[in-house]
């Protein structure tokens, strides 16, 4: 099943990172003015999908979107379940949204070298793959901060990219 993103959609960091009551009430809203996506920072730690869930359940048909998930710091199979549970429980609702990142930010939070992120995306799709619950490409999309990754056969592998 292919996911519906709506003709405009918000990206807004505050809603992962206030007040989670808030949050639900403010994805209501967007909601009810005619919004069909909410992108929302997946950056590190799996709070993400547990506010993405309680944004789901506090709407009807909005899509909630990582807008994204780095693939240095979110281990690929435990993102393979916790979509295939949020997809599950609301079908065509979650879009799954990963990126390299950006070389300061991983190194300063893995501790690890930032080098050869196409090869680094390549192998973590390779993971959700394989995973127990493989990620729909309809599903999927990366984001690209080069020509590499949106050309590379990682997309082959089943994301889509997005150009805005």
């Amino acid at each position: 099943m292919g996911i519906g993103l709506g003709r405009i959609g918000v990206w807004n960091g505050q809603l992962r990172r206030g007040d989670r009551e808030q949050a639900r009430e403010a994805v209501a809203e967007l909601e009810s003015l005619g919004y069909g996506t909410i992108w929302m920072p997946g950056g590190t730690g799996p709070e993400f999908f547990a506010i993405a869930d309680e944004c789901l359940a506090a709407t009807h048909q909005i899509v909630i979107a990582s807008g994204i998930l780095s693939v240095w710091t979110n281990p690929a199979t435990e993102v393979a379940a916790a979509r295939a549970s949020l997809s599950d429980r609301y079908p065509g609702r979650f879009l799954l949204g990963l990126g390299v990142s950006h070389a300061h930010l991983v190194e300063r939070q893995t501790g690890r070298h930032f080098e050869h992120p196409v090869a680094v995306m390549r192998g973590y799709l390779d993971e959700l793959a394989a995973s127990p619950a493989p990620v729909p490409r309809e599903e999927l999309v990366l984001a690209a901060l080069g020509p590499k990754c949106s050309r590379s056969r990682a997309t082959a592998r089943g994301a889509r990219t997005r150009t805005w």
